[in-house]
């Protein structure tokens, strides 16, 4: 509710208008005209997410490295691929104030974004230039990343909008479907015979003969193993459910030649650093 309220001062009378909203701390600001007061306070009252924000000290002050620490604080278990989305956003954009940051400045970010050299890592910690621009799809997932920072504050802290919701995405390609040729898988195999890792190559086989998405491999344990029926059981699968994997003779016979655990709820492909993970 708005109220409008003279005040005598020695340069002129002014007006001053003070709103209060249910959850906030009451705001003002001062006119030299009653109806810019009255003007004022109307935009606001109709606007009350707005309102709200210019309220709260938090959002006000709030700067995008703030609000990204914190996110990442009560998110411990975000992807950490999204690092690199993460970073960029802090380096180019974090000493802004959130409340400055509008759909125009999204957009432009993006567009700047895109006609970046995309780059990978060189396996020693560090990143190169990839010889070619940004893709379509990396420069969503960054917009992606960005509008998960503003989600959060407007769910903890009263940001008034998320502007990358009134962003357009860059439309992406359906991709190439891309089989391996009989010369290809042979040559992937037997570079996974002399992997390190002696579990390598029952992975990858599982993964070219029965379809199975990485994660869904990784998450087999023996109690999903049936050698007698030949078939492994996935209980929970992305769309919800459950899969039935048909085992072939070379997967049938790698896994007969694995140890079995007393306790099958151990992992088929446990991690050689966190084995019970």
């Amino acid at each position: 509710m708005a109220t409008i309220t003279k005040v005598c001062r020695k340069k002129g009378d002014a007006y001053k208008a003070v709103i209060r909203l249910r959850g906030s701390k009451t705001f003002s600001k001062t006119f030299k005209l009653r109806k810019h007061a009255k003007a004022w306070a109307e935009r606001m009252e109709r606007d009350v997410e707005a309102s709200r924000a210019y309220g709260n000290a938090a959002a006000r002050t709030m700067s995008l490295s703030e609000l990204i620490r914190l996110y990442v604080h009560n998110n411990p278990k975000q992807d950490k691929s999204g690092l690199s989305n993460l970073n960029w956003w802090k380096r180019e954009y974090g000493e802004m104030k959130v409340v400055e940051i509008d759909r125009s400045l999204v957009r432009t970010a993006l567009n700047r974004l895109k006609e970046e050299d995309a780059t990978h890592g060189n396996g020693e910690g560090k990143r190169k230039s990839g010889g070619h621009k940004q893709s379509h799809s990396t420069v969503n997932r960054y917009k992606s990343a960005l509008s998960s920072f503003f989600e959060y504050g407007r769910e903890h802290y009263d940001l008034p909008e998320n502007p990358c919701r009134q962003v357009k995405a860059f439309p992406e390609g359906k991709g190439r479907v891309r089989f391996l040729s009989e010369s290809e898988r042979k040559a992937l195999l037997r570079a996974c015979r002399k992997s390190d890792w002696p579990r390598l190559y029952l992975l990858v086989l599982m993964a070219i003969t029965t379809g199975a998405r990485q994660g869904e491999l990784l998450r087999l344990r023996w109690r999903d193993i049936r050698l007698k029926e030949k078939r492994a059981y996935i209980e929970h699968t992305k769309n919800g459910e459950p899969r039935v994997l048909p085992l072939v003779e070379g997967v049938f016979t790698e896994l007969k030649e694995l140890p079995r655990p007393i306790d099958h709820e151990e992992l088929v492909f446990p991690s050689e650093r966190t084995p019970g993970a």
